[in-house]
């Protein structure tokens, strides 16, 4: 149960760092109506800044390059 605990309490320093679950989905859903995203191998990259999408849209001070988040 400390384990727990201390995981718990580790994460919570870094959870500012990401988005929450309702803003990922938000941008995810905008990642994959747009025409610059391609899927590669099972990954969906955006061909505009060739960034995996999956990671971006989980960081919480990244942008999309072409604004629409």
């Amino acid at each position: 149960m400390k384990k727990i605990k201390e995981g718990s309490e580790e994460f919570s320093k870094f959870s500012h760092l990401f988005a929450s679950k309702e803003e990922r989905k938000k941008r995810e859903n905008l990642c994959n109506s747009c025409d610059m995203m391609s899927t590669t191998l099972g990954a969906k990259q955006c061909q505009e800044c060739g960034c995996l999408s999956g990671p971006k849209v989980a960081i919480n001070n990244q942008t999309c390059p072409l604004e629409k988040w």
